[in-house]
């Protein structure tokens, strides 16, 4: 067998690692702050967390992180500064803590944002149609017409549901001017907590997003006789609380209360039962309660539980 020199070896081994190096690709991070933007470039790997702007203060905001995660950085990413209101006293912390519980985070419930909205919306295909007259503006009528202002005269801007990117509608509006403070939009299962984009001094085409969270109603049913006990309102990523109110006294008929069975999602994607378990009453499956065969160990032990 014929012998190789040892220092041919580790020429080749050194080669193979400065030809690695050589070619190591760069990653791009665009950090997107109320502030602006800030393109920062870095070795594919790298954890770019702490690598954005630091200039991040917002008045009565609190920065709670990027809607990203910039741990070992592989591919090229825009990452959305997040903030929440502070309100009354409350800790920063505890503000970013309600944060980090969402599902998607950034100020909403969903992730659409005025720069991630539907194509169809976004980028329509119809001729764009210059405004010269202000007014209101419908979904379908800003679909048909593809509305654009007219430099220095007029502008046009649209209004979003963040949680759906469902276009509301659009205000065509003189150049310069400010729109009236805009109702807080209400729907079934969400909790509107303010608007992305500004609609004072529109200079320019602009969109608007509604904020979200997403919200569930929590109700306390009597297994007994099938009557609610109370209520309350939570938020996505909250521990559905214990119920604290006095229980339905069923003792004349036999009914002892025993518990709680675990909460259950109903069909509508919304409410929330948590149900109170009654000795010797009828087994209420109407809930999507399990039968007693069915419930684990930790179910079965919570609802043994009085408060």
């Amino acid at each position: 067998m014929k012998k190789i020199p040892l220092f041919l070896c580790m020429t080749a081994i050194m080669a193979v690692l400065f030809s690695g190096a050589a070619f190591a690709q760069d990653v791009h991070v665009t950090y997107v702050t109320p502030k602006g933007l800030t393109v920062v470039t870095a070795p594919a790997g790298t954890n770019m967390t702490w690598m954005g702007p630091t200039d991040l203060n917002v008045d009565g905001y609190a920065f709670c992180g990027w809607n990203v995660s910039l741990a070992n950085v592989q591919q090229d990413l825009v990452a959305k500064a997040v903030y929440l209101p502070k309100g009354g006293g409350t800790e920063t912390s505890n503000i970013c803590y309600t944060w980090q519980t969402l599902p998607s985070g950034v100020l909403s419930y969903s992730n659409v944002t005025s720069a991630t909205l539907p194509k169809e919306t976004t980028d329509l295909k119809t001729p764009q149609t210059p405004m010269t007259v202000t007014g209101h503006l419908t979904a379908a009528q800003v679909l048909a017409l593809n509305p654009v202002g007219i430099p220095k005269k007029t502008c046009v801007v649209k209004w979003y549901n963040g949680s759906t990117g469902e276009l509301w509608g659009a205000d065509v509006v003189n150049y310069g001017a400010t729109l009236p403070q805009p109702d807080n939009p209400c729907i079934t299962g969400l909790e509107f907590t303010g608007w992305d984009g500004s609609w004072t001094n529109i200079t320019e085409d602009r969109n608007i997003v509604g904020s979200f969270y997403k919200s569930y109603k929590v109700v306390y049913m009597c297994e007994a006789c099938n009557q609610p006990m109370g209520d309350v309102m939570i938020r996505e990523g909250d521990s559905v609380p214990r119920f604290t109110h006095d229980v339905h006294n069923h003792c004349a008929e036999g009914h002892d209360f025993r518990g709680w069975y675990d909460p259950v999602l109903q069909p509508d994607g919304y409410t929330i039962i948590v149900l109170g378990e009654y000795s010797n009453a009828d087994h209420n499956e109407r809930y999507g309660i399990p039968e007693d065969a069915k419930i684990d160990k930790r179910s079965e032990h919570n609802r043994r539980i009085k408060d």
